[in-house]
Formats: C-alpha cells, structure tokens, sequence
C-alpha cells in the first residue's frame, strides 16, 4: 500500500467536524514507532496533511470528502478585568512594583519601554485572595491582550523562585486560541516575526515577537498562516525538535518560516537580540 492511500485510510477513519481532524499517523508505525498519539493533522479546507511527530507531509486533492466540514463560530472569546489590586509597574510607586521591576530587568533582562507598552503590571496588597481564589501576588503580571486592547486573559511570573507554580494562568482564559501579541501579526512589516513560547520572552524580543503559550494548536496555526511577515520559530533549546516542525507546517501553507536552534537548555534571552538576528537563515 503507498504512503498515499495509507494516509487516506488513517484520515478517512478519524473522527471530528471541525476544519481540522487529527489521526495517529501510519507512516510513524511503519518506521516502527509504537504509539497512539494522534499525530497526523489533516485540514479539510486545504487538503494540506503532515505529522508533527516524524514531519512526514503531502496534499490530498479530491480524496476525502469535505461535506462535513464547516467554518465554526466558537463564539466563546472570554474577555477578562485585571485581578485586584493590580497595578501597571510604571504608574505606581510602591514596594510591590519595584521587586517586579527589579525581576523584570535584572533577571529577564527586558527593556522598561518594552515593560510599559506591554503593560506589565504586579499585584500590590499583601492580603491573602480569598478561599478558592487565584493568588497573584509576588508575580509579574503580564496581560493578554486582544488587538483592541482588551483583556483576553494574563499570565503570573513568580518572581520569588520559590513558588512550586512558577507560571500561572488565569482560570478560563482561551490560551490555546489565541496568540500573545497577535497584534504584530497584522503590522505592515516585512520585518521577521518570532514565534515564541513564553510571554516573557516575547516582551524580551517586543514588538516582533508573539508566544504560543504553550504547545502550538491548530487555531493558533490558522492565525500566523494569515500574517504577511515573515515567521521565525524560535523556541528554547531543548525544544528545537518542535521548532523544525512548526517551521515545517507553516512552509505547507506557504509561508516564508524558518527556526532557529538554540543550545541546549538554553533560552532566547541568554542571547542578544544581534546573535538571534545572525542565526536566522532562510
């Protein structure tokens, strides 16, 4: 059987209606890995099919039906406050906000202005949140914020290293749906656009830079296949594996993306901004 028709039996059987189905990919138990992941990702409206596991891809023309697909209006974009007593690190004077500063440029090595256009703020009470309730103190607080500047949602930096959470994120906010900074996805720029994996590093590469906020989905996909920029994966270093093969993606839909490996264990703010810049090839 050819990889061709194996790869329209695996699909044919998966389950889903929306624009992307997922499947555990034959070509990965053909080489002999034995695994249940549904690693093979087929997009009906493209026709375009790859494996995020051994990066093997291709293009179905005509052979599944696409009748069952139909454009979904998830209609649950939740949008959200700041927590209590929070406050921006450069509008207010307080203890709070100066260990937050001092984490924020000492240790992440990011730029005030960068700090101030994205916003990032701390809590300042020292009174415990309520029972049940999420506690956001002694954390940089980064906002999530939509192209409007709405609140999507925010993530907490411990900032103590002593915090068995050292990221938190708010309770209900939609991360895996949108981007971090999708904004600069829509700038008029042919200036590359990193695609990171934290918000921290984002702010460290700000303005050109968005973060996944984890592992990349398909509808974060479908946000950076719309940029006209071109995309640069840039994730940490002993995630470069996963860096090739969101690379590799965004090529299949046709965009100009390359990655970047990094050292081992090794993160993009143990670099400069000029060393980054020089280990882009395209």
């Amino acid at each position: 059987m050819s990889i061709h028709s194996m790869i329209q039996r695996a699909i044919g059987s998966a389950t889903g209606y929306g624009r992307n189905v997922r499947a555990v990919c034959p070509v990965c138990r053909m080489k002999g890995h034995s695994t249940k992941k549904k690693n093979l990702n087929y997009d009906r409206q493209t026709n375009i099919w790859f494996c995020y596991r051994c990066h093997v891809h291709g293009v179905l023309y005509g052979q599944v039906s696409r009748q069952s697909y139909a454009p979904q209006d998830t209609g649950d974009e939740v949008s959200f406050g700041p927590p209590d007593h929070w406050a921006e690190l450069y509008a207010v004077n307080s203890i709070a906000c100066q260990k937050a500063k001092e984490y924020a440029v000492n240790k992440r090595k990011l730029n005030p202005i960068h700090i101030a256009q994205a916003r990032l703020g701390t809590v300042i009470t020292r009174s415990p949140p309520e029972k049940g309730e999420q506690d956001w103190r002694n954390r940089l607080i980064v906002p999530v914020l939509s192209v409007s500047n709405e609140w999507l949602g925010y993530v907490g930096r411990d900032i103590t290293g002593k915090s068995d959470l050292p990221y938190m994120y708010v309770r209900g906010m939609l991360r895996g749906k949108l981007l971090y900074n999708q904004r600069a996805l829509y700038e008029p720029s042919q200036t590359p656009v990193y695609i990171v994996e934290g918000t921290l590093d984002a702010v460290y590469l700000w303005p050109n830079a968005v973060a996944l906020l984890g592992m990349w989905t398909d509808e974060q996909i479908d946000l950076l296949v719309e940029t006209e920029r071109p995309l640069v994966v840039l994730l940490d270093g002993d995630a470069w594996k996963k860096g090739e093969a969101l690379a590799d993606i965004l090529k299949m839909y046709g965009k100009q993306a390359t990655s970047v490996r990094l050292g081992p264990r090794l993160d993009p703010d143990d670099y400069t901004r000029d060393q980054i810049e020089q280990m882009v090839k395209w």
